[in-house]
């Protein structure tokens, strides 16, 4: 342990290399997850004291300051030639934690509590996540391959044109049907009436055979067939929309309303999929 530190808690330099100091990141780690629970950089610092764990050689007073501070360090990210020490999801969600308090302990806003359960990446379909940082708010997809990600202001303004877009063309809002609901002879259907043509051709047929794959027959076909629910909704979606007035801004009790779904295109554009099963772009 040195006396000085020139490198951030948790790293330390091996024959000339910037490395893990092993010990020190487990604290790191530690750090980012208990006030990812709930803790205060008082009670961290507390713990961190009493447990006399080193900050400096044979020196270990810590102070909600210096907790803080190694929350808010990007390098344990893997910047400026330092090994990444912190996964990006945890280090995001610390600094929106950190931001919420900041700004006189406020909830989390009503709007990014109905964007988590709505929000989804166009190409994997997976919900996004929201990635904060001082200059930065934005949405985007963990997996890097799908490239989908869209900064917060951009979002509201095309969330904002698609509100805009269903209100006003609110008769536009039609039921789907799927296909499997349209009493289509499928393969499954097929092979059932195969085997009872089979059966009924055989010189001495099996009537309680020929019984239960009538049955099963009948069972597929109605199970396929459209219950009515879709255009249910959609009704009710025209008529919550008559009741609406085009806004300037975002109506996020309308959107969780409406919505089963919002996908970002890695054009950054939106889809939204009604509770109908329609979608709007």
């Amino acid at each position: 342990m040195k006396r000085n530190r020139y490198l951030p808690f948790g790293y330390e330099v091996v024959d000339g290399s910037i490395c893990i100091s092993k010990n020190e990141a487990i604290i790191v780690q530690s750090i980012f997850e208990g006030y990812k629970s709930g803790l205060s950089y008082q009670s961290i610092a507390d713990d961190l004291e009493a447990r006399k764990v080193n900050y400096l050689e044979n020196q270990y007073d810590w102070n909600k300051n210096r907790v803080k501070r190694i929350l808010e360090n990007k390098k344990y990210l893997g910047m400026k030639q330092m090994p990444r020490l912190i996964e990006e999801h945890l280090f995001n969600e610390v600094q929106e934690l950190i931001q919420n308090k900041t700004f006189n302990y406020r909830e989390t806003p009503t709007e990014v509590i109905i964007l988590r359960k709505l929000l989804c990446c166009d190409i994997c379909k997976n919900p996004l996540s929201r990635y904060i940082t001082h200059n930065r708010d934005v949405w985007k997809c963990e997996h890097p391959e799908c490239r989908v990600s869209v900064p917060k202001r951009m979002l509201e303004k095309a969330l904002l044109e698609v509100q805009t877009k269903i209100i006003n063309e609110k008769e536009t809002v039609k039921p789907v049907i799927p296909d499997h609901c349209r009493t289509k002879i499928d393969e499954n259907i097929a092979t059932l009436n195969e085997s009872l043509k089979s059966e009924m051709n055989k010189s001495s047929p099996d009537e309680e055979k020929i019984k239960e794959l009538i049955f099963e027959s009948a069972r597929t076909v109605y199970d396929q067939m459209d219950d009515g629910s879709n255009e249910r909704v959609a009704i009710f979606l025209r008529e919550r929309l008559s009741q609406t007035m085009v806004e300037n801004k975002v109506n996020y009790i309308l959107v969780t309303e409406i919505s089963s779904a919002i996908y970002v295109t890695r054009e950054k554009s939106l889809i939204l999929k009604l509770k109908s099963d329609q979608t709007i772009q």
